[in-house]
């Protein structure tokens, strides 16, 4: 089993403890300096909206994002099984 630590990370200003796997330290600590970063640049784009409509606003772009590379990983993983396939029946012939 893998070493656990508690950390504490911020986002939106908001103080965030979490218990993580020591390896993943570094690679948390940089998603969440970079949603920080955008969660910035869209409290500058869209003035007057709340900390919560921000979040929510973060939120819904990383899901889309998470939702296309599910789906080019999807095709990818469909489209490389095929080839397999094609390739494992060319062997089969051949012996």
């Amino acid at each position: 089993m893998e070493e656990t630590i508690n950390i504490n990370v911020s986002l939106g200003g908001i103080a965030i403890p979490l218990k993580v796997n020591v390896s993943d330290e570094a690679n948390i600590r940089k998603i969440v300096k970079a949603l920080d970063e955008q969660l910035i640049i869209y409290s500058r784009k869209y003035t007057g909206q709340n900390l919560q409509t921000l979040l929510s606003m973060l939120l819904i772009e990383q899901a889309i994002t998470l939702s296309k590379l599910q789906q080019e990983h999807l095709f990818v993983e469909e489209e490389l099984g095929g080839r397999l396939e094609q390739i494992l029946s060319l062997f089969d012939t051949q012996v």
